[in-house]
């Protein structure tokens, strides 16, 4: 009897280990909405993008080697008011597509794939939420490279 409680016990301790595990996703298959935003241009041209899930997952990646890094998970709470700052804002709705040798960008990505992108250089006129926006974005990036 002994050795069955031990068995059981163990067995217990396993399954719970495992279903603990939150799911990994990358910025491809994940299933909900995500914002990604970043810059390029430029002598090289490059491009780099961050992607922050809804779930908190945030993803490094450059056009140079095109593989998405996992940098490490963002806090739930600004998660979500990231989020809501992008409906607040009303983002969405704005229509810039102004891209020049240094350009910037913001897309997003809602959880039936339907896409929103803006995309400004320096020298685009540009509302100053849209800008405040984007600089909050990089500086959560900034604690994660």
């Amino acid at each position: 009897m002994k050795k069955f409680t031990i068995t059981l016990f163990a067995s217990l301790i396993t399954i719970m280990s495992f279903s603990c595990k939150s799911t990994k996703y990358t910025p491809t298959d994940f299933p909900d909405a995500q914002i990604t935003f970043g810059s390029g241009g430029g002598f090289t041209g490059a491009v780099t993008n961050y992607t922050l899930l809804e779930n908190g997952q945030l993803f490094k990646r450059s056009s140079l080697n095109k593989e998405f890094l996992a940098l490490h998970k963002i806090k739930s709470d600004v998660v979500e008011q990231m989020f809501k700052n992008y409906e607040f804002l009303k983002i969405g709705e704005e229509t810039i597509n102004d891209p020049g040798n240094l350009y910037y960008f913001i897309q997003f990505k809602d959880k039936d794939k339907k896409e929103h992108k803006i995309t400004w250089n320096d020298q685009s006129v540009v509302d100053e939420k849209v800008k405040s926006f984007y600089g909050i974005l990089s500086a959560i990036t900034k604690s994660e490279d």
